[in-house]
This record gives structure tokens, sequence and C-alpha cells, in this order.
């Protein structure tokens, strides 16, 4: 019983560390520089964007894509009018 209960804890203490594992460098970034990061740091950091927008309220859209094997996910940026990343989504392409 006692041995049963350690598996169960000791599951449930590796569960977010799994989910981080499966978090990408990109993932960790966007979200971490959320109201913190600016278009030139994230140029800087990733480089130019797969597609950019300007929207008539100043914002602006980035589109960044990532490939592996047959799965693409895009990852995309809105940036507010001082040019400061305010939040992120991700979607399959």
């Amino acid at each position: 019983m006692a041995v049963q209960r350690f598996i169960r804890l000791a599951a449930l203490a590796l569960l977010p560390l799994a989910l981080v594992a499966c978090e990408n460098q990109q993932e960790r970034y966007f979200r971490r520089n959320v109201n913190r990061v600016s278009q030139d740091a994230m140029a800087k950091q990733f480089g130019p964007p797969h597609r950019a927008q300007e929207l008539t309220t100043g914002e602006t859209v980035w589109a960044y894509e990532s490939r592996e094997r047959s799965d693409c996910t895009a990852y995309i940026l809105r940036f507010d009018q001082t040019k400061v990343l305010r939040d992120w989504k991700e979607r399959k392409c």
C-alpha cells in the first residue's frame, strides 16, 4: 500500500517536469517575455518573421513558422504601438 502511494506521488511530482520538457525554446521565450521584449530583440533572437502585418491600430502582427517533419506550427505575435510584445498564440499551419 505504501509503495503504491509513493509511486502515485512520484508520478504527480514528475508531471509538471514532463509538460515543461514538451515546451520548445520559442514557446518558453514568448511566454517569459510578454510585456517585456521589443520587436528588435525578437528579431535578434529568432531572425526576421516569416510574415509581418501592420494593423490600422498601429499594432504589428508577426508570424514565425516552425516545421518538424510533417508538422508545422505557427506562432502569432502581437506587438503594440511601442513595438513591445503584448501577446502570442500558437496554431497549426
